[in-house]
């Protein structure tokens, strides 16, 4: 027996739909939950599980580069880094200075 057998035998519907029902009554549960604990003060349950389940997200902050004056920046391609030529070893070495140097430490 499937699930989906046994959702249409025994609800009366395909398991699309149950899923989706079922879903829906969840994600609304899980506001009203968020109120309640928003009146208790537990921020850090409130911003994990409005992340996961709700789609919310941190506001993000964009910082605008400019050149002299407000022009544009000038980027000169010859100091770009043509990662290509490096082998696999040397651009797995690479990518451990990198982390180390954003200070996210050398594993991956």
């Amino acid at each position: 027996m499937t699930i989906w057998r046994a959702c249409k035998r025994e609800r009366g519907c395909n398991f699309e739909t149950y899923f989706r029902q079922k879903r829906k009554r969840g994600l609304e549960g899980l506001r009203v939950k968020q109120y309640e604990l928003a009146m208790k003060g537990d921020r850090v349950m409130l911003i994990w599980t409005g992340k996961q389940w709700l789609g919310q997200k941190e506001p993000r902050t964009v910082h605008e580069v400019s050149g002299p004056k407000g022009g544009p920046v000038t980027v000169n391609v010859d100091d770009v880094l043509d990662l290509t030529k490096l082998s696999g070893p040397e651009l797995e070495a690479y990518e451990v200075l990198l982390r180390k140097a954003a200070g996210k430490g050398a594993s991956r």
